[in-house]
Formats: C-alpha cells, structure tokens, sequence
C-alpha cells in the first residue's frame, strides 16, 4: 500500500479509501509495447520512476505479473520471501552482476 494511504479493510469493494488506493495504484498504467523481437519495452518514463536501469527481474502472481529492479526487489521484499531472494541472487551472480553490500542476507 502507497505510504500515506488509507486503510482498507479486507474484501471491501467500494468506497473513498478503495477507490484512493486504486487510483494510486492503477492511475498510471499503460498498455505494454514489444520490440520486434517480441521483448516487451518499457516506457522511459516508468523505467526511471521505479529504478529500472538496465536489469528487470518478472515475477508472476496468478493473474499478472510485476517487473522489478532486482536490487530494489532484494532491499524491499527479500527478507520476507527468501526462496525468491535466492533466486535472484543466483540470477544476478549468473549474469556477473555485483551484490551490494546493504542488501539484507
């Protein structure tokens, strides 16, 4: 949930707070672009807000996905999944990419 953001209780479906939530969430989403090849392609814009500079990491999550920078990914939510940390690491180490030292083990 965005800092600042109003609770929602579980299952509500409607509502100021929800629809707050939603338009945060969801107000800048774009359809996605392919290249040629059929790589999916990021708007700048969105590359630069998240800190998506080079390396992406997809997640899948039943229905959809989410791209993430696999460093912020490490610093945000690794400790609380550590079967998927590990995978990035691996995935990182694999590519030759350097582990910071602030990430958490």
């Amino acid at each position: 949930m965005p800092a600042g953001a109003p609770a929602v209780r579980s299952g509500e479906r409607y509502g100021a707070a929800r629809e707050d939530i939603s338009r945060s969430l969801f107000g800048l989403a774009e359809p996605v672009n392919y290249d040629d090849t059929g790589r999916i392609v990021l708007d700048p814009d969105l590359k630069q807000a998240v800190g998506i500079n080079g390396l992406a990491f997809l997640i899948g999550i039943e229905d959809y996905f989410e791209i993430w920078n696999p460093y912020s990914f490490l610093r945000e939510k690794g400790a609380g999944d550590h079967r998927l940390a590990r995978k990035i690491r691996q995935k990182l180490a694999q590519k030759g990419e350097p582990m910071p030292e602030d990430l958490p083990a």
